[in-house]
């Protein structure tokens, strides 16, 4: 949409070409005059979850890591769900980083791997270092 090389109408019939079932069905009764901007406010009210605050934090502050999880993979979730806090208007942004640093370390999976990086979150000022650090010992 921001790429200046596509008419609108291109990025239109990208966007209904996109989609499939349900929600192909919705945007086909917009007809012709649908907007960009319309399709997408139609398949947000039909689709998107709104974050109930309770049900957010909980996911947050009980999300841990899979047996099978990369940690990589669990950070990604994590920030998914940490969106999800942000968009409700539930946590602030400014919070992020201090958040993310947290739920990533506590909510590994091995004792071991936690207990040999502790002193990485004490000392990480931000996430993406602490996710690299982490990943360099889980390797070795």
């Amino acid at each position: 949409m921001q790429d200046s090389t596509y008419t609108s109408s291109q990025v239109l019939e990208a966007k209904r070409n996109s989609l499939r079932g349900t929600a192909r069905k919705l945007v086909v009764s917009l007809g012709d005059s649908g907007s960009v901007d319309l399709i997408f406010q139609k398949l947000v009210v039909n689709f998107a979850e709104p974050a109930r605050k309770g049900i957010t934090m909980k996911a947050l502050f009980n999300a841990s890591q899979k047996l099978e999880e990369t940690v990589t993979s669990f950070g990604c979730r994590l920030e998914a769900i940490l969106e999800q806090a942000f968009e409700g208007g539930h946590l602030p942004r400014s919070a992020k980083n201090e958040l993310m640093c947290e739920r990533l370390w506590s909510g590994l999976h091995s004792e071991a791997l936690k207990s040999s990086t502790r002193h990485k979150l004490d000392s990480s000022q931000q996430y993406d270092q602490l996710l690299k650090d982490i990943q360099q010992l889980k390797e070795n």
